[in-house]
């Protein structure tokens, strides 16, 4: 039996609902959309594309067992990383160095004299690529 899944919404679990709403909002340009319970309390999904993208708080007591650093440093451990796409690489990285956000420098990352991922930090420390390479 194949079930033949697409997947429909990615969940990141975040230390601080607010600030990392924010964030994707006016870093990234995601539009928020409300939940299907009406209480959006300690939740934030956006349109992203054909799949949605949400903010989950952490619930008690893990919230308070994290520990952020400021600025973010890369929780390179994580077992995903977020991957958006954007039709130019270069503007991004512009904008997102005139926003102070904090780029991975990678250098296994493009091949040479290639540039088509990029890799950023969130508030909370979490790799975020932006690609510029259309995913299907």
């Amino acid at each position: 039996m194949s079930l033949q899944a697409k997947l429909c919404r990615s969940i990141l679990f975040v230390k601080d609902i607010q600030k990392m709403s924010a964030f994707y909002q006016k870093v990234l340009g995601l539009t928020p959309i409300g939940s299907e319970s009406g209480d959006d309390d300690g939740w934030q999904a956006f349109e992203a594309g054909p799949a949605q993208f949400a903010l989950h708080q952490l619930p008690e007591p893990w919230r308070h067992q994290v520990t952020l650093s400021n600025p973010p440093t890369a929780r390179e451990g994580a077992p995903t990383k977020l991957v958006f796409h954007v039709a130019d690489l270069a503007q991004a990285r512009d904008e997102l160095r005139a926003q102070g956000v904090p780029l991975v420098e990678n250098q296994f990352l493009n091949a040479p004299g290639e540039f088509v991922r990029l890799d950023f930090l969130d508030p909370e420390g979490n790799v975020v690529q932006l690609t510029s390479v259309a995913v299907r």
